[in-house]
Protein backbone atom coordinates (compact mmCIF):
# COMPACT_ATOMS: atom_id res chain seq x y z
CA UNK A 1 0.00 0.00 0.00
CA UNK A 2 1.00 3.27 -0.48
CA UNK A 3 2.89 5.62 2.38
CA UNK A 4 0.52 7.30 5.00
CA UNK A 5 -0.04 10.71 5.06
CA UNK A 6 -1.94 12.48 7.46
CA UNK A 7 -3.04 9.42 8.54
CA UNK A 8 -4.85 8.42 5.50
CA UNK A 9 -2.99 6.42 2.86
CA UNK A 10 -1.47 9.01 0.21
CA UNK A 11 -3.51 8.26 -2.55
CA UNK A 12 -6.66 8.52 -0.38
CA UNK A 13 -5.31 11.97 0.39
CA UNK A 14 -5.78 12.76 -3.17
CA UNK A 15 -8.49 11.65 -3.84
CA UNK A 16 -10.02 13.29 -1.17
CA UNK A 17 -8.48 16.59 -2.28
CA UNK A 18 -9.77 16.02 -5.67
CA UNK A 19 -13.73 15.74 -4.27
CA UNK A 20 -13.22 18.59 -1.90
CA UNK A 21 -12.55 20.86 -5.06
CA UNK A 22 -14.86 19.72 -7.11
CA UNK A 23 -17.56 19.69 -4.52
CA UNK A 24 -16.21 23.83 -4.01
CA UNK A 25 -16.85 23.98 -7.37
CA UNK A 26 -20.26 22.65 -7.35
CA UNK A 27 -21.29 24.89 -4.65
CA UNK A 28 -20.32 27.45 -6.00
CA UNK A 29 -22.11 26.46 -9.31
CA UNK A 30 -25.12 25.77 -7.58
CA UNK A 31 -24.73 29.55 -5.55
CA UNK A 32 -24.75 30.91 -8.69
CA UNK A 33 -27.50 28.99 -10.43
CA UNK A 34 -29.60 29.82 -7.02
CA UNK A 35 -29.16 33.44 -7.21
CA UNK A 36 -30.15 33.71 -10.84
CA UNK A 37 -33.41 31.52 -10.29
CA UNK A 38 -34.01 34.20 -7.21
CA UNK A 39 -33.71 37.50 -9.59
CA UNK A 40 -35.72 35.29 -12.26
CA UNK A 41 -38.95 34.29 -9.74
CA UNK A 42 -38.69 37.95 -8.88
CA UNK A 43 -38.86 39.73 -11.94
CA UNK A 44 -43.31 39.30 -11.98
CA UNK A 45 -43.17 40.93 -8.17
CA UNK A 46 -40.80 44.07 -9.04
CA UNK A 47 -42.47 43.93 -12.48
CA UNK A 48 -46.07 44.37 -11.08
CA UNK A 49 -44.64 47.02 -9.07
CA UNK A 50 -43.18 49.07 -11.34
CA UNK A 51 -45.72 48.53 -14.02
CA UNK A 52 -48.20 50.42 -11.48
CA UNK A 53 -45.71 54.00 -12.41
CA UNK A 54 -44.63 52.80 -16.00
CA UNK A 55 -45.95 51.39 -19.14
CA UNK A 56 -44.91 47.79 -20.00
CA UNK A 57 -43.00 49.45 -23.39
CA UNK A 58 -41.03 51.57 -21.06
CA UNK A 59 -39.95 48.91 -18.58
CA UNK A 60 -38.90 46.41 -21.66
CA UNK A 61 -36.78 49.17 -22.91
CA UNK A 62 -34.92 50.30 -19.81
CA UNK A 63 -34.27 46.63 -19.21
CA UNK A 64 -32.70 46.24 -22.64
CA UNK A 65 -30.98 49.67 -22.30
CA UNK A 66 -29.55 48.77 -19.23
CA UNK A 67 -28.58 45.11 -20.00
CA UNK A 68 -27.62 45.39 -23.97
CA UNK A 69 -24.29 47.15 -22.55
CA UNK A 70 -23.35 44.46 -20.33
CA UNK A 71 -24.13 41.14 -22.49
CA UNK A 72 -22.30 43.19 -25.29
CA UNK A 73 -19.42 43.08 -23.04
CA UNK A 74 -19.01 40.31 -21.92
CA UNK A 75 -19.46 38.85 -25.44
CA UNK A 76 -16.38 40.81 -26.31
CA UNK A 77 -14.70 39.68 -23.65
CA UNK A 78 -15.66 35.85 -24.46
CA UNK A 79 -15.39 35.66 -28.06
CA UNK A 80 -13.40 38.85 -29.29
CA UNK A 81 -14.05 39.81 -33.20
CA UNK A 82 -16.06 37.08 -33.45
CA UNK A 83 -18.56 38.43 -31.14
CA UNK A 84 -19.26 41.41 -34.16
CA UNK A 85 -21.71 40.28 -37.01
CA UNK A 86 -19.93 40.08 -40.59
CA UNK A 87 -22.25 40.49 -42.91
CA UNK A 88 -25.66 42.12 -43.37
CA UNK A 89 -27.62 38.95 -43.17
CA UNK A 90 -25.96 38.18 -39.96
CA UNK A 91 -27.04 41.71 -38.74
CA UNK A 92 -30.72 41.50 -40.12
CA UNK A 93 -31.40 37.98 -38.17
CA UNK A 94 -29.30 39.42 -35.03
CA UNK A 95 -32.53 42.15 -35.00
CA UNK A 96 -35.17 40.09 -35.48
CA UNK A 97 -34.22 37.93 -33.00
CA UNK A 98 -33.03 41.04 -30.40
CA UNK A 99 -37.25 42.45 -31.68
CA UNK A 100 -38.94 38.24 -30.99
CA UNK A 101 -37.08 37.20 -28.55
CA UNK A 102 -35.97 39.91 -26.92
CA UNK A 103 -38.36 42.76 -27.13
CA UNK A 104 -41.46 41.14 -27.91
CA UNK A 105 -41.23 38.78 -25.43
CA UNK A 106 -40.48 41.02 -23.12
CA UNK A 107 -43.37 42.96 -24.18
CA UNK A 108 -45.94 40.68 -24.13
CA UNK A 109 -45.43 39.00 -20.39
CA UNK A 110 -45.16 42.46 -19.26
CA UNK A 111 -48.73 43.51 -20.93
CA UNK A 112 -49.59 40.25 -19.36
CA UNK A 113 -48.49 40.71 -16.06
CA UNK A 114 -50.24 44.19 -16.45
CA UNK A 115 -53.70 42.30 -16.23
CA UNK A 116 -53.09 39.06 -13.82
CA UNK A 117 -51.44 39.11 -10.58
CA UNK A 118 -47.72 37.90 -10.00
CA UNK A 119 -48.66 34.83 -8.34
CA UNK A 120 -50.21 33.69 -11.77
CA UNK A 121 -47.86 34.71 -13.82
CA UNK A 122 -45.35 32.49 -12.06
CA UNK A 123 -47.14 29.56 -12.69
CA UNK A 124 -47.85 30.00 -16.26
CA UNK A 125 -44.52 31.11 -17.49
CA UNK A 126 -42.77 27.71 -16.66
CA UNK A 127 -46.16 26.26 -18.48
CA UNK A 128 -44.18 27.62 -21.63
CA UNK A 129 -42.40 24.65 -21.82
CA UNK A 130 -45.49 22.84 -22.15
CA UNK A 131 -46.73 24.93 -24.82
CA UNK A 132 -43.54 24.07 -26.51
CA UNK A 133 -43.23 20.58 -26.04
CA UNK A 134 -46.73 20.55 -27.10
CA UNK A 135 -46.41 22.35 -30.24
CA UNK A 136 -43.25 19.92 -31.10
CA UNK A 137 -45.24 16.74 -30.60
CA UNK A 138 -47.91 18.37 -33.17
CA UNK A 139 -45.30 19.43 -35.76
CA UNK A 140 -43.59 16.09 -35.61
CA UNK A 141 -40.49 17.26 -33.88
CA UNK A 142 -40.22 15.12 -30.82
CA UNK A 143 -41.88 11.40 -30.53
CA UNK A 144 -44.36 10.76 -27.92
CA UNK A 145 -42.74 8.80 -24.88
CA UNK A 146 -44.30 7.85 -21.60
CA UNK A 147 -42.65 9.98 -19.15
CA UNK A 148 -43.44 12.88 -21.60
CA UNK A 149 -47.38 12.72 -21.40
CA UNK A 150 -46.77 11.89 -17.33
CA UNK A 151 -44.29 15.47 -17.26
CA UNK A 152 -47.11 17.39 -19.20
CA UNK A 153 -50.06 15.55 -17.34
CA UNK A 154 -48.14 16.46 -13.92
CA UNK A 155 -47.46 20.60 -14.76
CA UNK A 156 -50.91 21.13 -16.33
CA UNK A 157 -52.37 19.50 -13.12
CA UNK A 158 -49.89 21.46 -10.48
CA UNK A 159 -50.71 24.56 -12.87
CA UNK A 160 -54.06 24.20 -12.74
CA UNK A 161 -54.51 23.25 -9.00
CA UNK A 162 -52.30 26.76 -8.36
CA UNK A 163 -54.50 28.76 -10.29
CA UNK A 164 -57.47 27.09 -8.80
CA UNK A 165 -56.06 27.40 -5.10
CA UNK A 166 -54.87 31.48 -5.86
CA UNK A 167 -58.42 32.19 -7.61
CA UNK A 168 -60.63 30.38 -4.61
CA UNK A 169 -58.60 32.34 -2.58
CA UNK A 170 -59.07 35.77 -4.19
CA UNK A 171 -63.01 35.16 -4.35
CA UNK A 172 -62.61 34.59 -0.64
CA UNK A 173 -60.78 37.50 0.28
CA UNK A 174 -63.23 39.99 -1.92
CA UNK A 175 -66.56 38.60 -0.16
CA UNK A 176 -64.74 39.07 3.53
CA UNK A 177 -64.00 35.17 4.27
CA UNK A 178 -60.56 35.42 6.95
CA UNK A 179 -60.26 31.68 6.53
CA UNK A 180 -58.27 32.31 3.46
CA UNK A 181 -55.74 35.42 5.02
CA UNK A 182 -53.58 32.89 6.25
CA UNK A 183 -52.49 32.38 2.24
Amino acid sequence: TGRRVGGLPSSMKAVSQVLHRISLKNAITHTILVVINVIWASNALFGKLALNHISALTYVSFRIIACSPILLGLAFFRYRRDAIPKNRTDWVKLTFMGLTGIAGNGFLYMSGLALVSPSSVGVLQPMSVVFTLMLSLILKRENLRVLKIMGLISAIGGALIVLRIERTASFASSTGDSSWDSF
